[in-house]
């Protein structure tokens, strides 16, 4: 286990009323896939997503990004439908945890992320030391 932190991944989790394998399916030839789907208990259709062989955050953002931006229009709609449309960026802090740890994100990719109506989320784990 890393004892300092780093990048893990983003995913791309999407909540709609709507069945979302339209997107699922557009998606997939653009190297984003779907790690999960499943309805939530208000019947609600979720979709994780991640962006395959990318590295780095900003560089995974700007897949996951380009992505949104070349759907369709049948699937933007349903794109527009969505209840949640989240980036989660996680960060493993390892078992030492952060002493300090910067990491950036440019402005021209804040943009595109509020063009595209997207909320963003830091998720960091911590594994405390073993014993």
């Amino acid at each position: 286990m890393a004892k300092h932190t780093h990048y893990v991944n983003t995913d791309l989790d999407l909540a709609s009323d709507r069945d979302l394998a339209p997107i699922v399916a557009a998606f997939a030839p653009r190297g984003v896939s779907a790690i999960n789907a499943f309805r939530d208990e208000l019947s609600r259709f979720r979709v994780g997503f991640e962006a395959n062989s990318c590295h780095g955050v900003e560089a995974t953002i700007v897949a996951l990004l380009d992505a949104i931006e070349s759907l369709a229009s049948t699937e933007r709609e349903l794109w527009n439908s969505c209840s949640s449309r989240v980036l989660d960026v996680a960060y493993d802090c390892g078992s030492d945890g952060p002493t300090r740890f910067v990491e950036s994100i440019s402005h021209a990719t804040l943009a595109r992320i509020a063009r595209n109506e997207l909320s963003l989320t830091i998720t960091l784990y911590r594994h405390p030391a073993e014993d």
